[in-house]
């Protein structure tokens, strides 16, 4: 229901940017600080609930990544973090809004509206963008695909050396579609993923290339 309602809520605003009705620049950064009060409080409460910061809160996950990168895109309009945002970012918060992995917590109702509500606005984010005028571009998926992969590499570093599971590399979570993944061993799930990082950002190029090009047309002749 939760997702349902923000959503439902951030829609609202892309249809608001869509049709000029707003002030973009003071939406997005409002939005942007948001976003960061929200990964603030949850950075926060990471040591309240008795977890390392250093193996639970750090930018190796590829949803706090898209955290940190979403919080200047909005704030400056930054084109080049639109383009990850748009490609790699938006499908894996997406992913986490549908099957919801939220860690223990002591404060459960709050930790998993914190988890929701960040992920809902990362997924967004690129949308209210796109309503804005931004547009994701061809050559930005390779541009996405090698930080993903330096990400990945970085995330690999810092399981073997403090034990985390940072992007969940060393377990996938239960309830998701990485059980099904990480069911071919280690090596086997890092290439599912590398396989499933290509395909999502190809279609995504092509779907949205495509979207640009009919957009182009319409506004020549109308």
């Amino acid at each position: 229901m939760q997702q349902l309602i923000l959503c439902a809520a951030y829609s609202i605003i892309v249809y608001g940017l869509r049709r000029r009705q707003w002030n973009a620049r003071l939406v997005l950064r409002g939005v942007s600080m948001w976003l960061a009060a929200l990964a603030a409080l949850q950075i926060a409460l990471v040591p309240l609930q008795g977890a390392s910061v250093l193996r639970n809160a750090l930018p190796f996950h590829l949803c706090s990544f898209t955290v940190m990168l979403t919080i200047p895109m909005l704030w400056a309009r930054h084109e080049r973090l639109f383009q990850f945002c748009w490609f790699l970012g938006m499908p894996a918060a997406l992913t986490a809004l549908i099957f919801p992995a939220v860690g223990y917590s002591p404060w459960p109702t709050l930790a998993r509206w914190l988890f929701l509500t960040i992920h809902a606005t990362i997924t967004f984010a690129p949308l209210m963008m796109y309503a804005s005028g931004s547009r994701p571009r061809r050559e930005g998926v390779w541009t996405t695909l090698l930080i993903g992969n330096a990400m990945m590499l970085g995330a690999l570093i810092m399981n073997q050396a403090f034990g985390a599971n940072y992007m969940f590399l060393s377990s996938a979570p239960d309830g998701t579609p990485l059980t099904y993944l990480a069911t071919n061993g280690k090596a086997g799930y890092l290439a599912a993923l590398e396989c499933v990082a290509l395909l999502l950002t190809r279609a995504l190029s092509r779907l949205t290339v495509r979207s640009n090009v009919m957009i182009h047309h319409k506004r020549i002749n109308p």
